[in-house]
């Protein structure tokens, strides 16, 4: 009927009066967010930009080119940083091997004046010599040993008087090289000495103080301490002739060397300044009577010029401190 057709061609008109206006705001969306990612893609741009320039300041403050060059003035700044600490490491072990109070700054001084090519020389010439004097200490053994089959062919000759000359002769030969052997043995031995005089001679004051304290600690079981020229740990020497490095000690040997080099430092440090009170808390209560006794003595003959307070909740101590002439405080 014609109102039915006119109702459906309205109702067809208002379905693509409804996809129109869809379309529309779909497009109008889609406009709207191309610009703002226009915008943002501008901003992006100027933030790059900024940064660029941010980049190049700071470059130009550090006074570089480009990130390559920083990176190698930052290593360079970590070397030298590097080389102070070891600088600094080095003068501190120089310190400890000079002794408190050392003047380790002339010490330098002195090494910077001297000349390392003198230096070099000798120790080089005195290595050849030596070497030269055993090497020949080595034929001379060989020419004994071959003297002696000489003279043990001669035993077998007829002629007596021939056999009483070659046998002086020999004779002399042998003595002859016996004085060499004995002369480049004398030399071997006297260097030999003075080393061992400069290691005992020359030792830091406060390994001298420690030996002395640890000696009597001990019951003479160690006589003294020392630090060889070639090595840079603490030795001690016991009364065999033994020499043991600080670890190869019993735990309270240990201990003995540790009171004994405190003590031999406060009296080194002592030597240049004022007398101050010394607090030890507990520090033999690993030791025996024994030990303990004998620590004690020590620690009393030692604060004959200075206050010493022992400090120990341990009854059998108290009575050894006591004993060796202590005054009791309760606390």
């Amino acid at each position: 009927s014609p109102s039915h057709d006119l109702a459906a061609d309205v109702e067809l008109l208002g379905l693509g009066l409804a996809e129109q206006d869809a379309a529309l705001r779909q497009q109008r969306e889609l406009t709207l967010r191309q610009r703002e990612q226009e915008a943002e893609a501008a901003a992006v741009d100027r933030q790059q930009q900024e940064y660029r320039r941010t980049v190049t300041d700071f470059f130009a403050a550090c006074g570089v080119a480009d990130e390559a060059e920083l990176r190698r003035q930052y290593d360079l700044v970590q070397e030298r940083a590097e080389l102070r600490r070891k600088n600094e490491l080095l003068r501190e072990r120089l310190q400890q091997q000079l002794g408190v109070g050392a003047d380790l700054e002339a010490l330098i001084a002195e090494l910077a004046s001297a000349d390392p090519v003198t230096m070099d020389e000798d120790i080089s010439r005195q290595e050849e010599e030596l070497k030269r004097r055993q090497e020949g200490l080595a034929q001379q053994r060989e020419q004994i040993g071959q003297l002696k089959n000489e003279l043990q062919n001669i035993a077998v000759q007829d002629e007596e008087s021939r056999l009483r000359g070659d046998e002086e002769v020999l004779k002399q030969r042998i003595y002859d090289l016996a004085v060499g052997w004995a002369v480049d043995r004398t030399a071997l031995r006297l260097v030999e000495r003075a080393v061992a005089r400069y290691e005992h001679d020359r030792q830091p004051g406060v390994i001298r103080a420690a030996a002395d304290i640890f000696r009597r600690i001990t019951a003479g079981r160690y006589e003294t301490l020392y630090k060889p020229l070639e090595d840079n740990e603490l030795y001690v020497r016991d009364r065999s002739g033994r020499s043991l490095r600080v670890g190869e000690l019993s735990r309270g040997s240990r201990e003995e060397l540790y009171l004994a080099m405190r003590l031999g430092l406060i009296a080194e440090y002592e030597q240049r300044s004022e007398p101050m009170p010394l607090l030890l808390d507990d520090i033999m209560v690993n030791f025996d009577d024994d030990r303990a006794g004998r620590a004690l003595a020590a620690v009393a003959e030692f604060s004959a010029t200075r206050q010493t307070i022992i400090l120990t909740c341990h009854r059998h101590l108290r009575d050894l401190a006591l004993a060796a002439g202590a005054r009791q405080v309760n606390v």
